[in-house]
């Protein structure tokens, strides 16, 4: 640089930016990066496609729009945002001083033209035009106001020399840069967290996340507690956030997380710690959720009526549907989405209806159109990495994938969105689900962290159905060791019907007396949350087969077809049959309130009523054996509460049940006792006494907390008419431990995917 006259980093009016310049090792580090930072890319290059002399044009007509207006003309939180910048948007033409004159303006519009082909295509013609003393702001014009007083004037044929040499020089520092890192790629490097017992990893599938820039790690520990950050530079975790936590997300400035409490409400808290705010209640447990640049967050459930859904991460509230199942194309689901560069593509997985993850589709959702194209098959969650920063100039990206419990690499043409190429097998043994998640998140520089493991099974653990009595005694019932969640009792005591989520989403019947396990429900979507009638003779439940998990009747013996008696476009769970058989009461999920408890008349009328509506939660509701009270639990306090009121008459009263939290409550056969799950997991007893007016006695554990009650925010047990109580028992040598000792976080990884022949790392 000419030492003559005062460069971008020299001047009063440069200082006072903050910005890195281009020289600064740290802007150096941007992945994809050729000359220069991410911020002097051209779109070809941030494209990763082939560059020439044109690309040093672009960059040209940055440094020089920022020397003259003082600011970067693309700008951005982090370097993804910046190359959506350079890709989607124009500069503010508006931000250079009305002093420039027009045909400096008509130069730096031709220098950064996003098409290269009508770029300025010589650097002569731009010297050309600076010598013109026309072009440029005269000797006693203020080019550039500083940011605390004075002003700079310099003479306009100085500038164009200055500018010249500025600029330049950039580039030959562009160059060596770039030169230097290519012939000397860093060295690829592998960390291992291991937390303290307290705050141990708690592996479920989807239990780390990463912030953009690589340097903290989220991960859900203290068996499911907790919420902890761990930035890569500290040897301790801080906790974030104390729920039942689930799916954690980053924004992607970084200041937030994202999380998902009690299975479905969706949460942010500050990264650097704060009290949540609550979003949105989803319509069943999350698949995926990512934090996009407009703010807007892309997520999936495990309701397969839909595909990818969106909601405001700011406000909140409601939900936009964004792609939807196609059944006849033996699409399930749409689920693992994860946002491309540009902010406008969606990676998704579309799981099978047959053939198992092995024909699960990877495929890309255009934001814009609403289309999608599958681009890798036999694959699922799969992400994107930019390409190295020491790889040769227009080298593709990849898209890492997750297949048979490890992860993959295989060329990706970010423009033309094709992968083609042999995938790159990365790291074996990573911990994957088996609706296709992989445990591992990556970051937009590179970064990668994932779980040690291998292949987990529903629910991570193999389930059996256990009786209980007030004693602890247990006796099993010799069923095969499956999913179970949800069982339900028939009124006659013989039968027991239970939803198995790895028996492809269905519910089941087992014969008490013929210790027979059969199938009940076949439609391929999800049919869940059995109730008997009171003759024992037929099963509600509900089911998305027609779109919206609304409530249908089926004979238990599996005779005839399935009958729709709701019609709604939330979802509805069946809870409960009133004694007289006149009323089935169950939970509506709706979208302004959240959950609420509603009855429908079960006569030829099919008339609905509201029972108890508020915002937040209430649900689980049920009516005593006499009829003259309703039970249902509800956080309008700001914990889960059991509640009961007079029935039907709801309105004419109200009484608290319990005062130190509890969820999922039921009435015991004679209507003597409430029982219900304290916060603890254990099953809690409080006795009845009730006339005109409503008393419990104090609450007394019934059931240790040994057994799974919380993993479903509908009734996790039920209570035989002999007092035991049927639990769910979870059997630790099916399947892989729920806690992990260490994290894996790989840096520099992506150097390795020039080496189609290196062994996928341990």
């Amino acid at each position: 640089m000419d030492a003559g006259h005062p460069g971008p980093t020299a001047s009063p009016a440069f200082a006072a930016n903050t910005e890195p310049t281009l020289t600064s090792p740290a802007a150096m580090t941007g992945v994809g990066v050729i000359l220069g930072t991410a911020a002097y890319m051209s779109p070809e290059q941030a494209r990763g496609k082939t560059v020439d002399k044109r690309a040093d044009i672009w960059a040209m007509g940055c440094v020089l729009y920022e020397m003259l207006s003082g600011h970067r003309p693309f700008k951005g939180e982090d370097i993804a945002d910046v190359i959506g910048a350079v890709m989607r948007l124009e500069p503010d033409w508006d931000a250079l001083p009305s002093s420039v004159s027009a045909g400096v303006r008509a130069m730096l519009r031709q220098c950064l033209v996003k098409d290269p082909r009508r770029r300025i295509g010589s650097m002569s013609i731009v010297r050309f035009l600076l010598d013109q003393p026309e072009g440029l702001p005269q000797p006693t014009v203020s080019v550039v106001q500083p940011r605390r007083g004075g002003s700079i004037r310099w003479p306009a044929v100085a500038l164009a020399g200055s500018v010249m040499s500025l600029l330049l020089g950039a580039l030959a520092v562009g160059w060596w840069v770039s030169a230097s890192r290519a012939a000397k790629a860093p060295r690829v490097a592998r960390l291992s967290i291991a937390p303290a017992p307290k705050a141990a990893l708690t592996v479920t599938g989807t239990d780390v996340a990463i912030t953009r820039d690589g340097s903290r790690v989220v991960y859900v520990g203290d068996r499911g507690r907790q919420l902890f950050v761990r930035t890569l530079d500290t040897l301790e975790p801080v906790s974030l956030f104390t729920g039942t936590p689930t799916a954690p997300f980053v924004s992607p400035d970084g200041q937030w997380v994202g999380l998902v409490d009690a299975d479905v409400i969706v949460k942010k808290v500050p990264i650097g710690g704060g009290p949540a705010v609550t979003l949105a209640t989803l319509d069943s447990r999350p698949r995926g959720l990512v934090w996009g640049a407009d703010d807007r967050i892309i997520f999936a459930t495990n309701n397969a009526g839909i595909g990818l859904q969106a909601m405001d991460a700011v406000a909140g509230g409601a939900v936009t549907e964004l792609s939807r199942p196609n059944r006849g194309a033996n699409e399930a689901d749409h689920v693992w989405p994860e946002l491309l560069p540009d902010g406008q593509s969606v990676l998704f997985t579309i799981t099978a209806v047959n053939g198992g993850l092995a024909a699960a589709q990877i495929a890309l959702l255009d934001l814009r159109t609403g289309t999608h194209t599958v681009v890798v098959r036999g694959g699922s969650h799969a992400r994107y990495v930019a390409p190295a920063p020491s790889r040769a100039q227009g080298a593709p990206g990849h898209l890492l994938y997750a297949a048979g419990g490890a992860l993959w690499a295989v060329p990706f043409d970010l423009e033309k969105h094709d992968a083609r190429g042999t995938p790159i097998p990365v790291v074996q043994g990573v911990a994957t689900t088996y609706l296709g998640a992989a445990d591992a998140a990556l970051s937009a520089d590179g970064t990668l962290v994932y779980v040690p493991g291998g292949e987990l099974g529903p629910l991570s653990r193999g389930h059996v159905l256990v009786w209980v009595d007030r004693n602890g005694n247990e006796t099993a019932l010799p069923m095969p060791p499956r999913g179970y969640v949800l069982p339900r009792i028939s009124p006659d005591q013989k039968q027991i019907a239970v939803f198995s989520p790895d028996e492809a989403f269905d519910i089941s019947i087992w014969d008490i007396a013929r210790s027979r396990l059969s199938r009940f429900t076949f439609d391929p979507g999800v049919d869940n949350y059995p109730l008997w009638t009171r003759d024992s003779g037929a099963i509600f439940f509900n089911s998305e087969r027609d779109g919206v998990r609304n409530i249908y009747r089926q004979a238990a013996n599996g005779t005839g077809t399935p009958t729709r008696i709701s019609q709604s476009p939330n979802r509805q769970s069946p809870t409960a049959v009133s004694p007289d058989g006149e009323w089935l009461i169950f939970t509506e999920r709706s979208p302004d309130t959240g959950d609420d408890v509603k009855a429908l008349r079960l006569n030829g009328s099919r008339e609905v009523i509201p029972l108890v509506t508020a915002p937040g939660i209430q649900r689980n509701g049920s009516v005593s054996p006499d009829g003259k009270w309703l039970l249902y639990e509800s956080d309008e306090s700001g914990q889960p509460q059991i509640w009961v009121r007079p029935f039907p008459a709801v309105t004419s009263g109200r009484w608290p049940v319990t005062s130190d939290g509890g969820t999922r409550p039921q009435w015991t056969s004679a209507g003597r006792q409430v029982v219900y799950v304290a916060p603890s997991g254990a099953l809690m007893s409080v006795g009845v006494e009730a006339s005109g007016s409503w008393a419990n006695s104090a609450p007394s554990e019934v059931v240790k907390p040994r057994y799974v009650t919380m993993q479903d925010p509908s009734l996790s047990y039920d209570i035989g008419t002999d007092g035991r109580f049927l639990m769910v028992k979870e059997l630790a040598e099916t399947t892989a431990p729920t806690e992990s000792t260490n994290l894996v976080v790989m840096l520099n990884w992506a150097e390795e995917l020039d080496k189609p022949t290196t062994a996928p790392s341990r």
